[in-house]
């Protein structure tokens, strides 16, 4: 069990677009079974990119599944690809593992149709409604270096980068600031 440091806005890397998985072989194994780790040891994620975890490539682990219900072992999609998104959108609040304590109004399609391949490699697709059409868009972003923060004016973008960095500062006793 192989549990990964999630990297933390600013972090560049998070802003970097990820390479498509080209071999399926034992570093991705490797891959897929840290994110998978990963994302269990994380009390309130749903889903985690190979970029948070300093992987540059076109692969994450959600842990949720079309009935919105938690599914075990988290589900890998590989080289994902939004293939149709519906005209009609909902805003709803996201978070994101990569920026603790931030929670913002993002809107989105919603329902999507994605393509992806599987751990196996085989090509799989999926309609998606509600909650796990806005984790596969959310995830996806990652890959495509898009954060919640590009959503934002440069201001507010501004704050809520300082706002988590206070949080994350050590204070004179050396423990961290409470969240």
């Amino acid at each position: 069990m192989t549990i990964k440091p999630i990297l933390i806005v600013p972090d560049r890397r998070l802003t970097q677009t990820s390479q498509p998985v080209s071999a399926f072989d034992a570093s991705l194994t490797a891959l897929i079974d840290d994110l998978r780790d990963t994302l269990i040891d994380c009390d309130n994620g749903i889903g985690l990119a190979a970029p948070q975890i300093g992987v540059l490539l076109r692969v994450f682990a959600l842990r949720i599944g079309p009935d919105e219900q938690e599914v075990s072992p988290p589900t890998i999609f590989i080289n994902p690809a939004i293939t149709h998104h519906d005209e009609q959108t909902e805003t709803a609040q996201e978070g994101c593992l990569s920026i603790p304590d931030t929670f913002i109004d993002i809107t989105r399609p919603q329902s999507i149709q994605l393509s992806y391949t599987d751990e196996h490699n085989q090509p799989q697709s999926c309609s998606a409604r509600g909650l796990f059409a806005r984790c596969l868009q959310h995830e996806n972003d990652h890959l495509n270096g898009v954060l919640l923060l590009h959503r934002l004016s440069p201001l507010k973008r501004r704050l809520a980068v300082r706002k988590v960095q206070k949080s994350l500062k050590p204070k004179k006793n050396g423990r961290p600031s409470p969240k």
